[in-house]
């Protein structure tokens, strides 16, 4: 009798790993404010949330970190009377 079942692949599919912006500050050595300032300033590596928990994934640091390699000017910190 033959097994008519269609096979299944042996390979597990790829993953891609998540990052939590303390893992990435500390991958770009920056401090975890200076990572918020420029990704409210649409300038640091791309994330996505989950919830309210912000994540990135670790191909697109690896990007941003090929396309920066000197760094980045860090924005300057609001004063809190500014913009509003």
């Amino acid at each position: 009798m033959t097994n008519l079942q269609p096979s299944v692949l042996e390979e597990p599919p790829a993953t891609e790993l998540f990052l939590i912006p303390d893992e990435v500050s500390a991958a770009l050595r920056i401090s975890r404010g200076n990572l918020k300032r420029l990704r409210d300033a649409g300038q640091g590596p791309a994330y996505f949330t989950i919830g309210s928990t912000i994540r990135y994934l670790q191909t697109d640091v690896n990007e941003w970190r090929a396309k920066h390699p000197h760094g980045i000017e860090i924005p300057e910190r609001r004063s809190l009377g500014e913009g509003r």
